[in-house]
């Protein structure tokens, strides 16, 4: 059937400058007559399709597993034999055995035939699947035309991002790709760089195989037999018996797969989906707060809260600590704040809060400042202190914020404001602008709220947010909201307001000028007098 290479980001053993390390992937159909069980994703006339990673090096077959290891290996490998190098131009001499990282090596370098043996994986960045096929008519004629005129039979290739089949950890991977762990957390395993996706749907959309060039799978098994063998190794290896071209002929069936064809790269991309979902429970507390897929308890935030149903999806156990998805925690608001997220609280839920954390200490003013002593010892202070907090908590403790899940709201949205309605206002008698109600509409040239008192028009004035950090954070408040049948009456007043403030500052400016210039002719004179005096 159809082949393609992959080529990940190593090097290899003899020259890491020459080559990558590469391998093939053959697309092969998956039989399931054999075990009587068939598949439910697609019909049962049309086989299921899976590329399957072949190392005829190491004689792997469908380990895509494996490839991390042979990367450590060569990367193992390659660092020996530079210090190797470097001792034989030192002129030192070394025995015995050598430490490399956590890799131990013998005076004899291990064996390339067993590399995907080797304990320690390197994680892979990015892996490329080249699939080989003649160019499309729509840019053969482009492409490959030579100085005589004569066509070319040039090849294409279509590149598929593969790293997910061969990525023993994605989180790692994505670190390496320059996702931080923020971004690996929120995105949910989702790969951060956009560049990338964009990149190959860009080359890919030139080098499309023709439905034509497609490789036909068997419909039947080709598989007539399979024994066991040995190798000049010594390794057990299955031989596999296919039948001959003769029995084909002879009325083997058939299915032609040129139709499926994005059947199957929508089967492949669901694949490494999955491939990405089954990643392995980490080992430790550090690797699970930037873990994508799994969290425990201990490593969520103050407002990190879990979903009811969590405990139907367990994944296992650490350390005590049961281990959940990721995709069930979320993130609790308080009730004005869902408002900003276009949900809002069910009123049977308001009393009913899945978390409560203490309230944020308001920042202190920059007015009075009381003394540090008025005369009273320090310990006097303290003690009256730890007595009032003795109270404090008696009744009841500090000041707690109630906290709200997403499945404790419901889609909510600001609601209409009609022309003869009231605007809507907060308890700081001000409109916010994430929160303007449909009817309403914000204007932000200035001077408009004397124009509209003056015209009688209702309005109030529009906070756009906050500025400043931490605790020196203040409203910025800017423009005026009215309703929507008064917008154009204001902007005409506003364009003669306009005109009028331009005409009276020409009037003030011609005014100030005569002024000056009256002032130097009468310095003139005057100066002019007391020469001639």
């Amino acid at each position: 059937t159809s082949q393609r290479g992959e080529t990940p980001q190593a090097s290899s053993a003899e020259d890491p400058k020459s080559d990558l390390l590469s391998w093939v992937e053959v697309l092969c159909r998956r039989d399931d007559s054999s075990t009587g069980k068939q598949s439910m994703s697609s019909p049962s006339k049309q086989p299921v399709t899976r590329w399957v990673p072949v190392h005829p090096e190491q004689e792997s077959f469908d380990k895509p597993e494996e490839v991390e290891s042979i990367l450590a290996w060569i990367e193992a490998n390659e660092s020996k034999n530079h210090n190797q190098n470097r001792d034989g131009a030192s002129g030192k001499k070394r025995r015995g055995r050598r430490m490399s990282g956590r890799a131990k090596w013998s005076s004899k370098s291990p064996d390339l035939r067993r590399a995907n043996e080797y304990a320690r994986k390197s994680p892979v960045s990015y892996v490329l699947a080249v699939e080989h096929f003649p160019l499309t008519a729509s840019t053969t004629p482009v492409l490959n035309k030579n100085n005589d005129g004569r066509n070319q039979k040039n090849r294409g290739a279509r590149l598929t991002d593969v790293t997910p089949r061969y990525a023993n950890t994605w989180s790692r991977t994505l670190r390496l790709r320059g996702a931080t762990g923020k971004e690996i957390t929120a995105g949910g395993g989702k790969c951060v760089d956009e560049w990338w996706e964009t990149s190959l749907k860009r080359i890919n959309k030139h080098c499309r195989p023709n439905k034509r060039h497609r490789s036909k799978i068997p419909t039947k098994s080709p598989v007539r037999s399979v024994t066991k063998a040995k190798t000049k190794s010594g390794r057990e290896v299955d031989v596999v018996e296919l039948e001959s071209s003769e029995d084909d002929k002879n009325g083997t069936a058939h299915h032609d797969n040129n139709s499926d064809s994005d059947e199957d790269e929508t089967v492949e991309a669901r694949e490494l989906t999955g491939s990405i979902e089954k990643e392995k429970i980490p080992t430790s507390k550090a690797a699970f707060k930037q873990s994508p897929f799994y969290v425990i308890p201990s490593v969520l935030n103050s407002r990190d809260v879990l979903h009811p149903d969590a405990r139907k999806r367990i994944s296992g156990v650490f350390k005590g600590e049961l281990v959940y998805r990721r995709s069930d925690v979320s993130k609790a608001l308080r009730a004005n704040k869902w408002l900003y997220q276009g949900r809002r609280v069910k009123e049977s839920e308001t009393e009913q809060p899945v978390k409560q954390v203490k309230k944020r200490k308001k920042p202190v003013g920059k007015g009075f400042q009381a003394l540090t002593s008025y005369g009273v010892s320090e310990k006097a202070q303290d003690d009256m202190i730890s007595s009032i907090d003795k109270n404090n908590r008696r009744g009841g403790g500090p000041e707690m914020d109630d906290l709200y899940g997403v499945w404790q709201t419901e889609s909510w949205s600001p609601p209409y404001v009609g022309p003869t309605d009231a605007i809507p206002t907060n308890e700081y008698k001000n409109v916010e602008l994430a929160l303007i109600n449909p009817g309403l509409t914000h204007m932000d040239q200035p001077r408009l709220a004397p124009i509209a008192r003056k015209l009688g028009l209702p309005y109030a004035p529009c906070m756009l947010g906050y500025e400043g950090h931490g605790g020196n954070r203040a409203p910025t408040i800017r423009g005026i909201v009215v309703h929507d049948h008064d917008v154009a009456l204001l902007r005409e007043a506003f364009a003669e307001w306009e005109s009028h403030a331009a005409e009276k500052e020409r009037q003030e400016r011609k005014s100030m000028i005569l002024k000056r210039w009256k002032r130097l002719v009468f310095g003139i004179m005057t100066k002019d007098r007391l020469d001639r005096e």
